[in-house]
């Protein structure tokens, strides 16, 4: 009886990961099965079989990925591959996460993570689209994942919904008000360097400035492309209200390209540019205001005290 050498052995085991690892990546991306039919997908397979060496590659046919068998059986590795992240759950309790975002095709929604001693794993991911945002609401929904996972294994939640927690004794049941909520710590420190950034007048004025000099500078083609011309290495960033400490990343940033600032509107091709009557006036308060060096100083003392 013939062995197999160790080549083919290599092989093999090489194949039936692969043949694990493909369909996921197919299903997770939303690929249509269609791609698979089409001659340039069929000439890539075609470049694969013609492969040199001992060593080929078979890749799944359109049939085989489209087979719900492949489906099932993709899942259920998926599924085995969770089991042991998801066993201390059942023994010492998970804590919960939720953030909000955008998903592909813009929609509200907000994912619901579940955190133990081996990893983290998603739970629920929840559409809000056409749904009211009040605390009521977001706290049905948190105790919706609450009972999908059973309150007795929850030990914590950890979100940015303070409103929320705040109606979480008196509308919640027994099982629920025990389980601990969490402030989320780069929510905490956001707010904290919001509150420090608009202590007064006169930061407000500079982070308003900043911000305003930034969004000229990235909305408009000929002022982005003198930009860049100047500062090759770093770019501007917008704050907004998701990103955590973005305004003081907004006022570094400003900080660090000050010079390319000054040689972007103090240059020829600044005064050359044909701007819009309605951004004229506008553009001459930018380069106005880049070349202001006491703001510039104001924006320093502010860095500082973020």
């Amino acid at each position: 009886m013939r062995q197999n050498t160790i080549t083919e052995s290599v092989t093999s085991k090489w194949q039936m990961e692969f043949k694990k690892k493909w369909p996921r990546f197919v299903y997770s991306q939303r690929l249509t099965f269609n791609v698979f039919r089409s001659e340039p997908w069929l000439d890539v397979v075609r470049h694969f079989r013609d492969l040199p060496g001992p060593v080929k590659v078979l890749w799944p046919s359109e049939n085989e990925i489209a087979d719900i068998e492949t489906i099932v059986h993709t899942a259920d590795d998926l599924g085995a591959d969770l089991a042991e992240v998801r066993a201390p759950f059942y023994v010492t309790g998970t804590t919960i996460m939720s953030d909000g975002r955008k998903s592909r095709d813009a929609r509200p929604i907000v994912n619901f993570l579940a955190g133990g001693s081996r990893g983290v794993m998603l739970v629920r991911a929840m559409n809000r689209e056409g749904e009211r945002d009040r605390a009521l609401d977001v706290l049905a929904r948190r105790i919706k994942v609450f009972d999908d996972f059973s309150p007795k294994w929850v030990n914590a939640i950890c979100t940015d919904s303070a409103s929320a927690n705040m109606l979480q004794g008196p509308q919640q049941r027994s099982e629920h008000r025990r389980i601990t909520w969490l402030p989320c710590a780069v929510h905490v420190c956001n707010k904290m360097l919001s509150d420090i950034g608009c202590s007064g007048p006169w930061s407000k004025d500079i982070i308003v400035s900043g911000r305003a000099v930034v969004r000229f500078i990235k909305e408009h083609d000929a002022a982005l492309h003198i930009f860049r011309g100047e500062s090759t290495q770093m770019g501007l960033i917008y704050p907004c209200k998701t990103r955590f400490a973005s305004v003081f990343v907004m006022v570094e940033c400003l900080l660090a390209v000050r010079s390319a600032l000054e040689r972007t509107v103090d240059g020829d091709t600044w005064g050359m540019v044909p701007w819009d009557h309605f951004v004229r006036q506008l553009a001459r308060w930018v380069r106005w205001q880049v070349r202001h060096g006491s703001w510039w100083d104001s924006m320093g003392i502010l860095f500082h005290i973020m």
